[in-house]
């Protein structure tokens, strides 16, 4: 059970506070034509795009970000470490245990939220260190 402002909410209810998203279902990268759009919580925006932004820098908790966004787009080839989440910083940890909640209370995918072309800058900036780490399974 997660709690909100206005009281308790189960799996597959949804906030009343959410806004469209407008970028639509991408399966893989194919839209899905059965999808009608989600309403995405403010909070989870944010917290998405904050991680998007940390993705695409070249540190170690960039790195981290980056895995983790992966893994939820396609948790078949981008491998993460969950030990690796306790070294984050803290609003970057929040932002990613926001993000992995509200995915699981809506029982949706990440690829839900997100369009292809805001996660191919992620995929084309770390797919060789991931490789070279092992974590990286094509």
């Amino acid at each position: 059970m997660i709690t909100n402002q206005l009281g308790k909410w189960s799996r597959h209810q949804i906030s009343p506070s959410m806004q469209t998203v407008s970028s639509g279902c991408k399966a893989r990268g194919k839209m899905n034509e059965k999808f009608k759009p989600f309403k995405v919580p403010k909070d989870v925006q944010a917290a998405l795009e904050l991680l998007l932004q940390h993705a695409r820098r070249d540190y170690g908790g960039a790195r981290r970000c980056a895995m983790f966004l992966l893994s939820l787009w396609d948790g078949d080839t981008y491998k993460a470490d969950l030990q690796d989440l306790m070294y984050c910083d803290a609003d970057m940890f929040a932002a990613m245990m926001r993000l992995y909640q509200y995915l699981y209370a809506s029982n949706q995918q990440l690829y839900s939220l997100l369009a292809e072309d805001k996660i191919k800058p992620v995929i084309e900036a770390w797919v060789q260190a991931f490789a070279a780490a092992g974590t990286y399974a094509r």
